[in-house]
């Protein structure tokens, strides 16, 4: 997957300038080895744009003194702030691949939400600011900023993080909720009511919403609304005693002195609050779970997949119910090659969550790798049910069509073109199509789609030079275009000077008639594979070589088929 790398230096300096100590740090979130075949993790990677480099300034994250903490959890919060560091220190030069800006968003995304988990509300507001900044299209950032901020009493900031995580994410329940519970606190109930009608509109079952708008119309003189939505609130979670309060004011309002008095007398301290994936996670970060899969995340990134998978098996045994520590484990365990006890875990994952389509996907790309493919079938037609606009899905199942049943070459080009329709950026999704239409003798279909792909994703190798290739030796001459083919081919072999290159360059300069340099290049192609002993690969281009020479004219013959280069050198 390609990614955009944060810019430099003005977004670097402005990190480094606004980081106070050795900058606070978060780790990945759960799932990050998802990225790994054949199975991949619990949560899909990111790709916002990197971040602009002018704009809001980024906050100082204060850094705490853990000693006061109970030992697991300083140990857990140093590891998390030392994740962020080691982010921040690729961000800054040190290390051979920079972190894009969803990344270091991420990065303290997750140390906000560590924060966050502890009431250490400060330090968590200035993380959940920085993510949101280096990650503007991202709306859990601001979901989790504004949950901060009112949690911290700093109310006209919480307003302002959620309706910006409302424009990301209209249908954000919570936040409708959340945002009218401020607005009521500052005694704007008219725009209380609208947000806690709104989330009704989301979900008219959501007991919280009900709730909600209950005491706002009842806020609002309304006490006849009021008594149906508290009734309705009270019979979806019974326990929730608060809003007995309300509901016998309520009644006494419309003159029924008798409810009135059995709910005020039935009053008590259980409240009633939407619920909110984001928020209700932050619990789970302080399980010993968490500390383990931290652990094996940090060492599957730089390749320690025994060292992953030993973290993994402990975060399972934290919590033998948790479907990402067993997905992780899983890919890590098929990194190590032990495919049996990946197969395993993730058979027990879809136990745990019959209807996880991350899971399905993962069990699916395994089994293919197996070669068990009517089983890898199931698995991925499923998780396209489950998430039917999932692109890496798409992939799996079209490149597992291509390779078992090729008289199913329809199926796989659709699932091939969902996969492109998707955003993926992978250039197998346009070459594994490609193949399908030159195994069909599709030319034009194949050098059509090589241009698309190449269009799509202009820095993928592969897909330059085979499209260059293609302009100079298709077999349906009326699609050749030599200057264009020159044009590409000299840009490839710039980047990598290949014997595949080499020749490509020559056959564009067949094309168009300058037949001495294209003999050049053959000849020097040829001279490369007799260098490294391949005689018999150096004699086939003999005979083309013979045709350069001869002059004009001195294009590639047809009816060739014209190869692609993952067939030619494997």
């Amino acid at each position: 997957m390609n990614r955009s790398s944060i810019p430099a230096p003005a977004t670097l300096a402005l990190l480094c300038l606004v980081l106070q100590l050795p900058a606070p740090t978060a780790v990945a979130q759960q799932g990050e080895p998802r990225s790994q075949q054949p199975v991949r993790a619990e949560t899909a990677p990111q790709q916002p744009a990197a971040p602009a480099e002018e704009g809001p300034q980024l906050q100082a994250v204060p850094r705490l003194d853990v000693s006061a903490f109970e030992p697991a959890v300083a140990r857990q919060l140093v590891e998390v702030q030392a994740a962020l560091d080691a982010l921040l220190a690729r961000a800054g030069g040190e290390g051979a691949t920079p972190p894009t800006a969803a990344e270091v968003a991420a990065g303290f995304g997750d140390l906000g939400r560590h924060f966050h988990a502890y009431d250490l509300l400060d330090a968590a507001t200035a993380c959940y600011y920085n993510a949101a900044v280096l990650s503007p299209e991202d709306a859990r950032w601001p979901h989790l900023l504004g949950r901060a901020l009112q949690g911290a009493g700093r109310l006209p900031e919480a307003i302002d993080a959620y309706r910006r995580a409302l424009e990301l994410a209209p249908d954000d329940l919570p936040a409708h909720v959340y945002l009218a519970e401020v607005r009521t606190v500052q005694g704007k109930t008219a725009e209380a009511l609208e947000h806690y009608r709104a989330a009704v509109a989301l979900d008219g079952a959501s007991p919280a919403a009900l709730a909600g708008l209950g005491q706002a119309a009842l806020e609002a003189g309304d006490a006849a609304e009021a008594v149906s939505r508290l009734e309705a609130a009270l019979a979806a979670q019974p326990a929730a005693d608060r809003l007995r309060y309300p509901l016998g004011l309520a009644y006494r309002a419309l003159g029924d002195e008798e409810k009135a008095r059995e709910n005020l007398l039935a009053a008590g301290d259980v409240g009633i609050r939407p619920a909110d994936p984001l928020v209700d996670g932050l619990e789970s970060l302080k399980s010993g779970e968490r500390v383990h899969l931290l652990r094996g995340h940090m060492a599957f990134r730089v390749g320690r997949f025994g060292e992953a998978a030993d973290a993994y098996h402990r975060a399972v045994d934290a919590a033998p119910g948790s479907l990402p520590a067993r997905v992780d484990l899983a890919t890590a365990l098929s990194r190590l090659g032990y495919l049996e006890g990946a197969e395993e875990q993730l058979r027990e994952a879809l136990s745990l969550e019959p209807n996880n389509a991350n899971a399905h996907y993962n069990l699916g790309a395994l089994l293919a790798a197996k070669g068990e493919t009517a089983g890898s079938g199931v698995h991925l037609r499923r998780a396209l049910t489950l998430d039917p606009d999932d692109g890496a899905t798409h992939l799996a199942l079209a490149e597992m069509i291509a390779a078992t049943a090729p008289e199913e070459a329809s199926d796989a080009v659709f699932h091939y073109r969902r996969a492109a329709e998707s955003g993926l950026r992978d250039d197998r999704v346009y070459m594994g199509e490609v193949a399908i239409h030159l195994r069909g003798g599709d030319y034009a279909a194949a050098q059509r789609r090589l241009d698309e792909g190449f269009a799509a994703i202009p820095e993928s190798a592969d897909l330059l030079i085979n499209l260059a290739r293609f302009l100079a030796v298709n077999p349906v001459l009326e699609l050749r275009d030599g200057e264009r083919a020159f044009e590409l081919g000299e840009r490839s072999y710039a980047a990598q000077q290949s014997v595949f290159n080499a020749v490509t360059l020559a056959a564009a300069l067949g094309e168009l008639g300058r037949c001495e340099e294209a003999a050049d290049w053959q000849q020097k192609a040829i001279d490369a594979l007799t260098a490294q002993g391949a005689q018999s690969e150096a004699a086939a281009l003999a005979d083309q070589l013979a045709v350069y020479r001869q002059g004009a004219p001195c294009r590639y013959p047809t009816p060739t088929v014209a190869a692609t280069q993952t067939e030619t050198e494997g």
